[in-house]
């Protein structure tokens, strides 16, 4: 997928530079290297679409809000950790120490932004005891030294550490994901939220309940006072809440004829 990201890229840098932008057939006269005459049309009007052009302006807008662009070239981070190990212990090197290697070139630095991390970490580093060989709880795998110190200035997110590379995966490690500080206020909120709904609900349930005992009490007493308008000497007592059992009601006796 990265070779053919890098071709793709190529590719469109070749249409924009025969005026691709201003001229939607121009680039068409002179296919890319490889790219037979109809594949380049169709790569040409794909490039010349408005969504994929608003798509490009914006990618790259994004890439310049970047502080720091990767200066690690073909390798990944970690192999170049593993490059400096000491060859006799497998010590790795600080990262703070890598990191003043790749972004400090031709005695400048890349831009501002890395000098001035550079020099917090620095400043962290020597306020605490020398760094030692972090040996992670995973598999007991080392880790270059001052990771926490890099984390601390630099920031972190979930399962990737800048500067260092994204994490083992979780599938192969078995270890617990990084939290995520943001996200974890987000779904406390979310949860509070769900939790504030729930016992609306159960007020409006309750209030509903409590309506209908009131419109049911409200019949049995004018069913009662009915009772006793029609039948004589008619009484009626609730059972008892206190029994385990209750009797039913006693109907009155008839009334004696004299």
């Amino acid at each position: 997928m990265r070779a053919i990201r890098e071709r793709r890229c190529k590719m469109r840098r070749h249409w924009k530079q025969l005026d691709g932008l201003q001229n939607k057939d121009a680039p068409k006269r002179k296919p890319y290297k490889g790219v037979s005459q109809d594949d380049w049309n169709f790569l040409c009007d794909y490039f010349g679409k408005k969504k994929q052009m608003e798509k490009s302006e914006k990618n790259t807008n994004n890439r310049f809000c970047r502080p720091l662009e990767g200066a690690h070239g073909s390798k990944t981070l970690v192999q170049h950790y593993h490059a400096a190990a000491d060859p006799v212990t497998g010590e790795l090197p600080s990262v703070i120490d890598t990191f003043e290697q790749l972004f400090h070139k031709g005695g400048k630095w890349k831009n501002d932004w890395a000098s001035q991390k550079y020099a917090e970490m620095v400043e962290v580093r020597s306020t605490q005891p020398e760094g030692e060989v972090s040996v992670s709880t995973i598999d007991n795998v080392n880790k270059p030294k001052d990771v926490n110190i890099m984390t601390q200035v630099l920031g972190s997110r979930s399962r990737y550490v800048k500067g260092l590379g994204p994490l083992p995966k979780l599938s192969i490690v078995g270890g617990p994901r990084a939290t995520n500080i943001s996200s974890k206020h987000n779904d406390d909120g979310e949860k509070i939220m769900a939790l504030q709904q729930m016992i609306d609900e159960q007020k409006q349930t309750i209030g509903e309940q409590q309506q209908t005992i009131g419109e049911q009490q409200q019949k049995f007493d004018a069913l009662l006072q009915h009772l006793q308008q029609v039948i004589p000497g008619f009484s009626f007592q609730p059972p008892s809440t206190g029994s385990s059992t209750s009797s039913p009601p006693s109907l009155p006796s008839p009334p004696t004829t004299m």
